[in-house]
């Protein structure tokens, strides 16, 4: 029998095996834990002196583990202490690496250089100096710009060190703008405009020039390309103040850039937000002053946009695959077009030219409503886009000469219906194709007929330039009819997560003819649709629909 101390032992192994387990996999791990109680919290009664001096103990122990934690989340707060400096850093190849401490030293898995966090030490810093506060505020900069990020899109960023450069930068900036109103704010302008084109530069050198001329050139673009974004606005949040009491009022009396248009730069199809469509007019300007997020826009054009264009279409040409090509023209042409390049420039129009219009077989209303209910709960649970469920025929680049009227033969010579049966849901190693409902192929079908006879058509007209689709393993047949759930690059792991969720809630069913949403075995088509794919699937743009004559007399109505 165990003694009751070891089994208290043994109890509190168990919960903390427990809470391990589920801050691993389940959905209600948490990243800060609820603050307990004081210790006998709850007793009723006096307690003894001997309680009172266990009690006391206790809350001790509770205090120094509580600041030990608050020191672990939130160690750049603490003053840098003298002598603790640790030469220690994880290694290159861990996945997340381990939390900085003040003074520590981390290198970049790709260039090798170290960065070293700054003491942090309020008493020596003069927040009316700038010579004294921006050593400090670079080097953070720097740390934020090129220490190793915690995930593959360089976005999560050591949020913890992250909100204490935020809170410390704005609680500085603050001081600094009500505190005097003769301070050098020109000067730091100045430093804030050399320092991101020097960023600019060192990751061009650093993380896409050495990368291979083919498609990770791209991946090498795309990766730095999101990790700037997203560190030039968190920076420009943070001098939000400075933006305020120094860029408004200089633009204001006639200083900033000239012509800013949000429309001419795609507001609101576009940038949704007219900000962000005014700061990518303002990149576009080669002078006036602008906001420090437009600022480092104008800078990632001039210094990496400038350099790489030409190569990444060349590239992008040469990509086989038509939806990992209409995808990757897509995130080109948004970094493009937010630094500031002209949307009507020769550029742009190849970009476009990139992207597609393809012909999409849509199901009707019934059908539609529900299939599009599916997507949009996948789209909420993982973080994906919507989209309007549809049954893509063919794809054609979108050259300037295409007429979208051109592309389907009379409507006379279509079929009246055109059934769509269900054969399996699956998973596809395309972004575009990565949970399907796989659609039954026969030869003899109407939809193989109508596949072959829209094709021989702009055969004919257009010299031979429809593009089929494709997907896993049937890259070698010209035509492979599937209705996408969910767009995305997940590891595998996840995408068959998304079936077996489904399955589960009883969203989906896979015994027999497939299920989905309550559509069972498939549906009749209702109408075709001709879509401009360019850009971010938020961005596709139906050009025209044309109904189906046979559907006032489908045989279903789902």
């Amino acid at each position: 029998m165990r003694s009751p101390t070891k089994r208290k032992r043994m109890d509190q192994q168990d919960t903390d095996q427990a809470q391990q387990h589920r801050q691993n996999i389940s959905r209600h791990r948490q990243n800060w834990a609820r603050q307990t109680t004081p210790p006998d919290y709850w007793d009723i009664g006096f307690p003894t002196t001997q309680q009172i001096v266990s009690i006391n103990q206790r809350a001790e122990e509770n205090y120094a583990a509580k600041r030990a934690h608050i020191v672990q989340e939130a160690n750049l707060l603490i003053p840098f202490v003298q002598g603790e400096e640790t030469s220690e850093r994880p290694a290159a190849t861990e996945a997340i690496w381990s939390k900085p401490r003040c003074g520590s030293n981390f290198a970049h898995p790709m260039t090798s250089t170290t960065y070293t966090l700054p003491p942090v030490d309020n008493h020596n810093i003069d927040p009316q100096s700038l010579d004294s506060i921006w050593p400090w505020m670079s080097q953070l900069f720097d740390f934020r710009f090129f220490a190793p990020s915690t995930t593959s899109d360089g976005k999560e960023v050591y949020p913890r060190a992250t909100v204490t450069h935020k809170t410390i930068t704005y609680d500085f900036v603050f001081k600094w703008t009500t505190n005097s109103a003769n301070l050098p704010y020109e000067a730091l302008y100045e430093k804030l405009e050399t320092y991101l084109g020097d960023v600019s530069k060192r990751m061009y050198e650093q993380q896409i020039l050495p990368a291979a001329q083919n498609r990770a050139f791209i991946d090498a673009y795309l990766s730095a390309w999101n990790r700037y974004d997203y560190c030039t606005n968190a920076t420009d949040k943070e001098l939000n103040y400075y933006n305020r009491h120094f860029v408004k009022r200089l633009e204001d009396e006639g200083q900033g850039a000239k012509g800013v248009d949000p429309v001419k730069w795609g507001f609101p199809e576009t940038f949704t937000v007219k900000e962000d469509a005014e700061n990518a007019a303002k990149a576009a300007a080669d002078e006036g002053i602008c906001p420090i997020r437009a600022l480092g826009l104008r800078k990632w054009r001039r210094e990496v946009v400038e350099k790489v264009k030409e190569q990444v279409v060349g590239i992008l040409k040469e990509v086989e695959d038509g939806d990992e090509k209409k995808k990757l023209a897509g995130q080109v042409k948004i970094s493009f077009l937010a630094t500031g390049n002209d949307p009507m420039s020769d550029i742009m129009v190849k970009l476009r030219e990139l992207s597609g219009i393809s012909l999409w077989l849509v199901p009707p209303p019934k059908a539609a409503q529900a299939l599009e209910a599916v997507i949009a709960y996948i789209a909420s649970r993982y973080k994906s886009p919507k989209f309007q469920p549809h049954v893509t025929l063919l794809s054609f680049p979108a050259t300037p000469d295409i007429d979208p009227d051109a592309l389907l033969p009379p409507q006379a010579q279509l079929p009246p219906t055109i059934p769509i049966t269900f054969q399996q849901i699956c998973t596809g190693k395309t972004y575009f194709q990565s949970v399907l409902i796989e659609l039954e192929k026969r030869e003899d079908s109407v939809l193989q007929a109508l596949y072959d006879q829209v094709d021989t058509f702009n055969q004919k007209n257009r010299g031979g330039n429809s593009v089929p689709p494709t997907v896993q393993d049937m890259s070698t047949k010209p035509f492979y009819p599937h209705l996408s759930l969910y767009y995305g690059d997940p590891p595998m792991e996840v995408k068959e997560e998304i079936i077996e969720a489904l399955a589960v809630e009883g969203i989906i069913s896979i015994l027999g003819p497939p299920t989905v949403g309550g559509v069972e075995a498939g549906f009749h088509v209702s109408e075709i649709w001709i879509v401009r794919t360019e850009g971010p699937v938020e961005e596709w743009e139906v050009l025209k629909k044309i109904k189906l004559e046979g559907m006032e007399h489908s045989p279903q109505e789902v």
